[in-house]
């Protein structure tokens, strides 16, 4: 590097010898100008390679003046060395381009700095243009989360539209549930609805994963599953094998990618005898907490939704008794007992859990909803979770809803 434009503002202090010596061998090129000149008219540095403050001998205090001309320099990111004598005297709250060096500093010393200074500041003018680009697009990206945050919060309160504003209460029947989505979106859906006077249909589906495209899908899910086929004006109710096959073909015919699948468990109940038909698609079984507090879980085979056409589907029956509860669950519930992966929690042994599932149907919601909010990490679950809990109680078996 050769024929380094230097500026030498002078404070008072005397011309360093080394840079005489420079600036005579035409490694440099001199130009004096004052702090006031510096100051006022910035377009004397351009093109300037290097500062060099020569201060008064003896100085010891800076002034406002001193700090406001460095400041100005760092802010054009040129580097300044200031000269000075032996008793001169500087802060060290100088800015970080600014380095110091006394009056007796040697040519090829001075020469080397003033070549660090000068190859430093294209770069740093390069990144600092780099951190003024990133700086835009750190801003473009704040601006383009808060309108995703925006829109997914709006998918979840629609999402949370498409569920039951009130679960049916028909007489000693009763329904509670608990929906807790891992994210904004949920990958869970339930319902529960009045079919007809004697029936009421309920189910529990899962998405595969969790966010916005499991989400898409249970809406789809909540729009194609069906109770009954109308034909003219009667209708004729589907068997709950009926309605997960159909619910199968419709997810198959869609041919959905990345390998989306559903699994469901989908009940209909006579609320008049209450004989509970079921069907099951590669769900969590149903568990059925009896009278007496034994939990059991009510089996069935079929695959899951959505990946093979014409997959046929188990119905099975069971006779409900005064005091009994019937539990729906996603898999979400099983992670909050470890113990029951792989077994189920019927089978697990958890007493925790066995002692909710024994309680009525809206206290046994709101103690694992407790339970949930009370683990490690529950800012941040892992899964979706769902439960609709039917409670069977003592009433004298009138079907009216509130």
């Amino acid at each position: 590097m050769s024929g380094l434009n230097v500026v030498l503002v002078d404070m008072g202090g005397a011309e360093p010898p080394a840079l005489r010596d420079l600036a005579g061998a035409g490694r440099c090129r001199v130009q004096r100008l004052s702090a006031s000149q510096v100051a006022v008219d910035s377009q004397l540095l351009n093109g300037v390679d290097a500062v060099l403050i020569a201060c008064a001998n003896g100085q010891t205090r800076w002034t406002y003046q001193h700090y406001k001309l460095l400041e100005h320099l760092h802010s054009q990111r040129i580097g300044t060395l200031i000269i000075q004598g032996p008793d001169g005297c500087l802060d060290r709250t100088e800015p970080s381009l600014v380095s110091q060096a006394g009056l007796d500093i040697a040519a090829d010393e001075l020469w080397g700095r003033l070549s660090t200074m000068a190859g430093y500041r294209p770069l740093l003018q390069r990144i600092e243009r780099e951190l003024d680009s990133m700086e835009r697009l750190g801003k473009r990206l704040n601006q383009h989360f808060v309108e995703m945050d925006q829109e997914l919060r709006l998918a979840s309160r629609l999402q949370q539209d498409f569920l039951p504003r009130q679960l049916l209460r028909l007489g000693d029947l009763k329904f509670a549930a608990l929906y807790r989505p891992a994210g904004f979106v949920s990958g869970d859906i339930y319902d529960v609805t009045r079919v007809d006077e004697d029936h009421v249909a309920f189910y529990v589906a899962d998405a595969v994963g969790h966010g916005v495209a499991a989400g898409l899908l249970t809406m789809f899910i909540k729009q194609a599953i069906r109770s009954k086929r109308i034909r003219d004006e009667a209708y004729e109710l589907l068997s709950p094998a009926e309605t997960m096959a159909e619910l199968n073909e419709v997810l198959a015919a869609q041919d959905l990618s990345n390998s989306q699948f559903v699994s469901a468990c989908y009940c209909l109940l006579n609320v008049k005898t209450h004989v509970l038909r079921f069907a099951r698609a590669g769900h969590p079984y149903p568990i059925r907490v009896s009278a007496d507090g034994c939990l059991t879980e009510l089996k069935s085979e079929g695959g899951l939704l959505g990946l093979f056409p014409g997959e046929e589907f188990a119905d099975r029956s069971v006779q409900l008794t005064p005091g009994d509860r019937l539990l729906l669950l996603t898999d979400g519930l099983e992670d909050a007992f470890p113990e029951s992966r792989g077994v189920g929690l019927a089978a697990c042994g958890s007493q925790q859990f066995a002692s909710l599932a024994r309680k009525p149907a809206e206290q046994a919601v709101a103690g694992l909803a407790d339970l949930l909010d009370g683990q490690q990490g529950s800012l941040e679950p892992q899964d979706d979770v769902t439960l609709v809990v039917l409670e069977v109680g003592q009433g004298t078996g009138e079907t009216t809803s509130t």
